[in-house]
C-alpha cells in the first residue's frame, strides 16, 4: 500500500477496548469494541490479540505496526507494564509489548496516554496549527515546545521539547498527578484536580454525602443553574479544581517554556 504505513491501535479502557487502525492520520476499518477483562490476565491478553485480528482482517495489504496507550506504571520502552490500579490483570510485570510482537510479528509501540496526547497536539495538532496561524499574519514568531495536560478521571500530562517527547530516565516524564497541591499539601495535586475532588468537594460543600453516581457533568449544570442541587457547592467545586489546576501549570511553566493544551474527557 502507498503512502504512509497501516498502523493498529487501540483505546484502553478499564470496561472496554476500542481498536481500530489508521493510515495518513485516517481512521480506515469499522472500530471493534470488546470489553477489557481487566480483573483476569489471561483473558485480557487474550482479547486484545483477538481484537487485533479482527481489525487486521478489515485490511487489504500490510500492517506495519502496532501503537497504542496503555496506563501506568510501566517501562514503556521495553513494553513491560507494571501493577496498574485500573487493570488488576496487569500486577507484576506484564511483557504485553514482546507477547504482541510474538503474536503478530510486527513492532509494537505502548506509551503513556498523556505523553501520546501532548505528542499527537504538538506533531499534527495545536503546535502547527498555532504556527501556521502565526505565519499567516506576519510574525517570524514560532513556538517550539508544548506541554500537554489531559483531565478526566484523574489528571496526566506529556511534554515536547523541539519536536522530542521527554520520556524520562525512569519512563516517568511527567508525572503531574504527583505535583504539589497547594489547597491540601498533605495530598498530591490529582486530589483536587480529578473527577473524584468535584465530587467530594461538591458533598463537602452541600453537607451531605459522597455519591459517585453524580458526574462532573451533573455537577456542572447545577453550578449553571441548569439542574436541581446545591449551586453554590456546584461552583465551589470547580472553583477548587481550577485553583489547583491553574497553580499546578503555574509551577509547570516555570520549567518548560512552551505552550499549555488541555486534553482529555
Amino acid at each position: 500500500m502507498a503512502g504512509s504505513p497501516v498502523i493498529l491501535t487501540l483505546d484502553a479502557g478499564g470496561t472496554n477496548f476500542v481498536f481500530s487502525a489508521v493510515k495518513d492520520k485516517k481512521i480506515i476499518v469499522d472500530p471493534v469494541t470488546k470489553p477489557s477483562h481487566a480483573h483476569d490476565s489471561d483473558q485480557c491478553i487474550q482479547q486484545i490479540i483477538s481484537g487485533f485480528k479482527e481489525v487486521s482482517a478489515q485490511i487489504d495489504g500490510p500492517v506495519e505496526g502496532i501503537s497504542f496507550a496503555f496506563p501506568g506504571p510501566a517501562d514503556y520502552a521495553l513494553g513491560i507494564l507494571g501493577d496498574l490500579p485500573n487493570f488488576p490483570a496487569f500486577n507484576g510485570d506484564v511483557p504485553l509489548g514482546p507477547i504482541l510482537e510474538e503474536a503478530f510479528g510486527i513492532p509494537v509501540f505502548i506509551n503513556n496516554d498523556g505523553d501520546l496526547f501532548a505528542l499527537g497536539e504538538a506533531t499534527s495538532g495545536y503546535l502547527p496549527y498555532l504556527n501556521d496561524e502565526l505565519k499567516k499574519r506576519g510574525s517570524r514568531k514560532q513556538f517550539k515546545n508544548l506541554i500537554g495536560i489531559t483531565l478526566g478521571t484523574g489528571v496526566g500530562a506529556g511534554i515536547v521539547i523541539n519536536g522530542k517527547l521527554l520520556e524520562g530516565d525512569n519512563t516517568c516524564s511527567a508525572e503531574i498527578h504527583n505535583t504539589l497541591n497547594h489547597l491540601h499539601p498533605e495530598w498530591n495535586c490529582e486530589e483536587n484536580v480529578s473527577t473524584r475532588a468535584i465530587q467530594r468537594v461538591y458533598a463537602t460543600e452541600a453537607n451531605q454525602g459522597f455519591d459517585p453516581t453524580l458526574l462532573p457533568l451533573h455537577i456542572y449544570e447545577m453550578a449553571l443553574g441548569k439542574r436541581e442541587g446545591n449551586q453554590s457547592a456546584a461552583k465551589a467545586s470547580f472553583e477548587a479544581f481550577g485553583r489547583a489546576l491553574g497553580n499546578t501549570i503555574c509551577n509547570l511553566v516555570t520549567l518548560i517554556d512552551g505552550i499549555v493544551v488541555l486534553g482529555g474527557g
